[in-house]
């Protein structure tokens, strides 16, 4: 099969033949666990994740039944679920506010149902505080540190791929109070605005006052950013 990616109403579509057989046409392949599709909106990617990570977590409530205690069911959760709605998520990470409200709505529920065991109605439990005493990062935070993650390594070498590594322009400032490591270029589109190289600057630039991106460890990096994470989620 061949897929032909376009963001236009009407692409440019040929056969393509190999040994004189015409090559299927699809519209969505499968890379790395990762599901495109012609439009590369990962709208079907997200379905698909939420599915699996719906079904997971009806195994471990299936499993509590059994009487596992509340942290079991949290590692569990961490363990099983938690990284099918993250695997490559830098790569589809999305900005719709539908996609990223229903990859949440998966730890919402897990929370919601550890809060009703704990003598909460379903409806009245209290979603943030339990996310904080449990130390669970909503999931957008989640993504946020991830893209700060690929960049850290993309600039430190630790990722080797010099096609990545051009669209990364570093800003020389002319006023010192400015702190911005990145240089940013015009999108005209929100769909460029929000893909990855973009987002993963404007993340940089938000976190230049925090980290050092050549001076810190990879572990320091990453503790100070899901500490500040955090700090952000319990206000």
């Amino acid at each position: 099969k061949h897929i032909t990616f376009h963001r236009t109403r009407s692409p440019v579509v040929a056969e393509i033949y190999m040994n004189g057989v015409l090559v299927e046409r699809g519209e969505r392949v499968r890379d790395l666990g990762v599901l495109l599709d012609s439009s590369m909106d990962f709208a079907d990617h997200i379905d698909g994740v939420c599915l699996r990570a719906s079904r997971a977590m009806g195994f471990i409530f299936r499993l509590s039944k059994l009487g596992l205690n509340f942290q079991t069911m949290v590692i569990l959760y961490k363990a099983l679920v938690r990284p099918l709605l993250e695997y490559a998520s830098p790569v589809w990470s999305p900005y719709l506010m539908g996609q990223v409200d229903k990859l949440q709505s998966i730890q919402r529920r897990f929370i919601r149902i550890l809060g009703v065991r704990n003598g909460y109605s379903y409806r009245n439990v209290p979603i943030m505080d339990i996310e904080n005493n449990l130390g669970l990062l909503p999931l957008s935070s989640r993504r946020h540190v991830a893209d700060l993650l690929i960049l850290y390594k993309l600039v430190n070498g630790d990722i080797d791929c010099p096609q990545l590594l051009q669209l990364i322009n570093f800003r020389v400032p002319s006023v010192t109070r400015l702190r911005q490591l990145f240089e940013l270029k015009q999108s005209s589109t929100n769909y460029l605005l929000h893909s990855p190289i973009p987002r993963m600057l404007r993340a940089g630039n938000g976190v230049c006052d925090l980290v050092d991106f050549f001076s810190d460890s990879k572990a320091r990096f990453r503790r100070t950013i899901l500490t500040c994470c955090a700090g952000m989620n319990a206000v």
